[in-house]
């Protein structure tokens, strides 16, 4: 809570790629396995009936590494070349209210009510240590809209809400880099 909203957002951002691992069906899986999943949007949003459904598959395995930052020059391989299982996974919003009356409860409350829609498909592709099961590489790229609104039940009062996101990230596990002695 004491992060700035663009701090928690990168912070959510890194803990979900690598609590990644953690989303591998318990019995393991084997290159080109498909598996999928569902899960409610867990943050709080405007419009109720918000649910992420993702499909993932172990396409390969490929050589990783880890990454040391110097400080001074560019970023250089850190410690010894590693086997990553490569997971490629599709993540789609689907919105399972009404777009006509999506309004949660807690806007409810407030005599508030919420129309429109959410959608949006993030591409999501981990690298994975076969030997230690840690996250060394991953790259989110994402497309989010939403067309949202927000009006007083009475209808006196209404505002529209239009977004279309774009985004891309990318986490790489990097080494302890040793500070300089002086």
């Amino acid at each position: 809570d004491a992060f700035f909203p663009e701090q928690q957002q990168a912070w959510l951002e890194w803990a979900v790629q690598f609590a990644a691992a953690g989303s591998i069906p318990d019995a393991g899986v084997e290159e080109k396995q498909k598996w999928h999943s569902e899960q409610t949007e867990g943050t709080p949003a405007i419009l109720t009936g918000l649910e992420w459904v993702r499909k993932s598959e172990y396409v390969r395995d490929e050589a990783c590494q880890a990454v040391r930052l110097p400080l001074q020059g560019a970023e250089q391989a850190g410690g010894a070349p590693e086997t990553c299982a490569v997971i490629i996974t599709t993540a789609t919003l689907k919105q399972k209210s009404n777009p006509k009356d999506a309004t949660p409860e807690a806007f409810r409350l407030r005599d508030l009510r919420i129309s429109g829609t959410a959608r949006g498909t993030t591409e999501i592709i981990t690298y994975i240590s076969v030997a230690t099961g840690r996250v060394m590489r991953s790259t989110v790229t994402g497309l989010q809209e939403m067309d949202v609104t927000v009006a007083k039940t009475d209808n006196s009062n209404r505002v529209r809400y239009k977004t279309d996101t774009k985004s891309h990230s990318e986490l790489q596990l990097v080494l302890e880099t040793p500070l300089a002695r002086p």
